[in-house]
């Protein structure tokens, strides 16, 4: 244990080890895998919510399967009805987030719902091989909003690299220092930003194994393969993505030794998958909407909450532990594709087949109507196979596609800090004229 770890346990066990006994539990039942439909957990939650917020109020039942699934939009229409009238507005901690539909959205979290993702944060960094205290490069937006004072970036060992304009600039002068700073140490990032730092590496042919990383973790979207596989190579470890968001907090990740499949946080949500158009359980193997139920905060609850993403779930039963797993995690179930006879074509083909088309350095395919279809590019070098590219996508989408290449400068970054490689403003338009 090193010493701000040391400090950071030691003001822990002062005020009473709270953040500890979080720490242990979260360990003891994510290892021994005890599911949320076998704990008091999810029960002391349903009993909470039923007794003490407006909305839930009618749904004073112990099985979760009487409750309603809700979204960002049942929220908002009434905040104040999922509030629990046993705590003080004034002192929940507010959590917003503009999400990719750059629509504020707003939710609350009690003290202990903090200590509790606290809890969640250092542990499953530590599965991907950080240690509390260590130096963690943390790559995202920093704005005055959100940036840390000099004392606390000190006291957390955090060196914040804004990549709103991640440049190769930018880009060497980090990689520079990763190499001078001669302690181990780890980074945290948007997974747009790591991929244009593997990108830099791969083009500039740099191996930097000798700088002592000890961990890689995405965030914001999972990484591609070729992006993984280019960062194990030349950095010598293997990056983790994690899935998580802002109202909820760490879902699931994955470990260095886990390949894509994400291990789900069973220690503090209770994770569901709907079918894609109807509220009833997904069968086992298909894709569907990631549905959460947040175990531990009673300041706000929120019961089978529609993250707007979509996964599939599984079971492995290896080694005498079942282990609750997301085998596929994607984006919001608004940005999926639709061929032109209206099947859902997974984003993955994309992202899979992309690898091969190194002078693209972003992309972003727009869906505008059922067989009209935009794939923006940034080039700098200029793009010689727009042929071999637009009938490989007519292979996808079908051969009645209107496929159409647009040349862009940049493709910008939401505030959320994704680049959203597929965006879909048909199902859009659809779902707006419902």
């Amino acid at each position: 244990m090193n010493t701000r770890s040391l400090t950071f346990f030691t003001l822990d066990a002062i005020k009473g080890n709270y953040l500890k006994w979080h720490l242990n539990a979260v360990k003891e039942k994510i290892e021994s895998q005890t599911t949320a439909e076998d704990r008091e957990d999810l029960t002391k939650l349903l009993k909470h919510s039923t007794g003490s917020t407006v909305f839930y109020r009618k749904y004073n039942s112990r099985s979760i399967d009487d409750f309603p699934v809700i979204n960002k939009n049942t929220v908002r229409k009434a905040p104040e009805t999922f509030l629990s009238s046993q705590f003080s507005k004034r002192k929940l901690h507010r959590m917003v987030t503009s999400g990719s539909t750059g629509t504020p959205f707003e939710t609350f979290q009690d003290a202990n719902k903090r200590l509790r993702s606290t809890a969640d944060t250092i542990y499953f960094a530590n599965l991907a091989g950080y240690d509390l205290g260590q130096p963690l490069y943390y790559l995202k937006i920093w704005s005055e909003l959100n940036k840390k004072s000099k004392l606390t970036q000190w006291v957390q060992n955090i060196h914040p690299v804004d990549v709103l304009h991640l440049d190769n600039k930018k880009i060497e002068s980090l990689l520079k220092e990763l190499k001078n700073k001669k302690s181990t140490k780890h980074i945290l990032g948007y997974s747009s930003a790591l991929e244009k730092v593997a990108k830099f590496l791969e083009e500039k042919n740099i191996s930097m194994h000798e700088c002592k990383v000890g961990s890689i973790i995405s965030m914001s979207e999972a990484l591609d393969d070729v992006t993984k596989d280019t960062l194990h190579e030349r950095l010598g470890v293997v990056p983790c993505s994690r899935y998580s968001n802002i109202e909820n907090g760490i879902i699931a990740q994955q470990t260095p030794t886990s390949g894509s499949t994400f291990l789900v946080n069973i220690a503090s949500y209770y994770v569901e998958i709907f079918g894609l158009n109807e509220n009833r359980h997904a069968k086992p193997g298909e894709l569907g909407r990631i549905v959460v139920t947040d175990l531990y905060n009673y300041g706000m609850p929120l019961i089978r909450y529609d993250t707007g993403d979509l996964g599939v779930i599984s079971v492995d039963k290896s080694g005498g532990i079942d282990r609750t797993k997301l085998t596929r995690v994607e984006g919001r179930k608004l940005d999926t594709l639709l061929d032109t006879k209206g099947n859902i074509i997974s984003s993955y083909i994309i992202y899979k087949n992309m690898w091969k088309y190194t002078e693209i350095d972003q992309y972003q395919l727009i869906q505008e109507g059922p067989r009209n279809y935009t794939f923006k590019i940034n080039v700098h070098n200029g793009f010689s196979r727009e042929v071999q590219l637009r009938n490989e996508f007519l292979s996808y989408l079908g051969a009645d596609a209107d496929f159409n290449i647009e040349y862009v400068n940049e493709i910008p970054l939401l505030n959320s800090g994704k680049r959203r490689k597929v965006v879909n403003n048909y199902l859009k338009s659809k779902k707006a004229s419902q």
